[in-house]
């Protein structure tokens, strides 16, 4: 099972697909996220299987469940430090450094992202749940948006610094635009105080 790829940062790593664990290299197996090494015995898994090889430190063999499920093929987003990689399905998504599978963070949103969008030009990784964004750079998170609709906000594009996107406003969906640097709404049909 080999996921999406989306590498739009250079990656001081190497990823290696496999249909069954390999055994024979005796590299470490760990089920992510929950950080665990896998049985000894285990050959296969409903998830991807994949070497990471980093420049610095050791290989080791990363099982990438999505939040603990499994049969999620999912999406592995090269990240803008360019040494994490990033396994988005099932709704959720988490962050794993390649040169220590122990640093696994999970991406705020919980099990309810439905949406990633990566931004090259500005180093910027973006995640949406049902009604909010959050930012992450280099160094973790940028921003996270108060509310901006009341349901399925989906970002359509983002050009000269600016988010556009639409969402529910309660009868209708409307579009709108967020300020890539803040995560402030600039132009929604309604705001939603402190939520």
């Amino acid at each position: 099972m080999r996921p999406e790829l989306v590498f739009e940062f250079p990656a001081r790593y190497e990823l290696v697909f496999h249909d069954r664990i390999p055994r024979e290299a005796a590299l470490p197996v760990l089920e992510l996220p929950a950080g665990i090494h896998a049985d000894q015995q285990q050959e296969l898994a409903l998830a991807p299987i994949i070497e990471v090889r980093p420049a610095v430190g050791s290989r080791w063999i990363g099982l990438f469940f999505a939040e603990d499920r499994a049969n999620v093929r999912g999406t592995l987003i090269g990240w803008p430090d360019e040494e994490s990689l990033c396994f988005f399905g099932g709704g959720g998504a988490y962050l794993v450094r390649s040169s220590d599978p122990a640093q696994i963070t999970l991406i705020e949103g919980g099990p309810v992202l439905q949406q990633y969008y990566v931004v090259p030009t500005e180093r910027v990784v973006l995640f949406a749940d049902w009604t909010n964004i959050v930012a992450y750079d280099h160094a973790g998170v940028l921003w996270q948006s108060k509310r901006l609709a009341l349901d399925n906000v989906v970002i359509e594009a983002v050009d000269g610094g600016v988010i556009a996107c639409s969402g529910f406003f309660g009868g209708s969906s409307e579009r709108f635009t967020v300020d890539l640097r803040t995560g402030a709404t600039i132009d929604a049909p309604w705001t939603f105080g402190d939520d």
